[in-house]
């Protein structure tokens, strides 16, 4: 059984007690949210480029900052 995931920023990374999700087909698939450290790689921080907290909830298509792989070309620092 397949699950439709959302499509997240390539910028949100994370961390949990049992080590950081790895690649796969749906890498962010995390089994332990509520442990789960989140952070953007272009703010180094607990907040996106826009000052909105990041997570698999938040850094998704429609937010301001928000980039995927398709964009990953013409990466341009995030402007607001």
């Amino acid at each position: 059984m397949k699950t439709d995931l959302p499509k997240l920023c390539k910028y949100l990374r994370a961390r949990n007690p049992y080590g950081m999700p790895e690649g796969g087909e749906n890498p962010w698939y995390l089994l332990d949210d509520a442990n789960t450290i989140f952070w953007c790689i272009r703010t180094a921080g607990g907040t996106g480029p826009d000052y909105a907290l990041v997570g698999p909830g938040t850094c998704q298509k429609g937010r301001g900052c928000y980039a995927d792989d398709e964009e990953r070309k013409g990466d341009k620092p995030y402007q607001s």
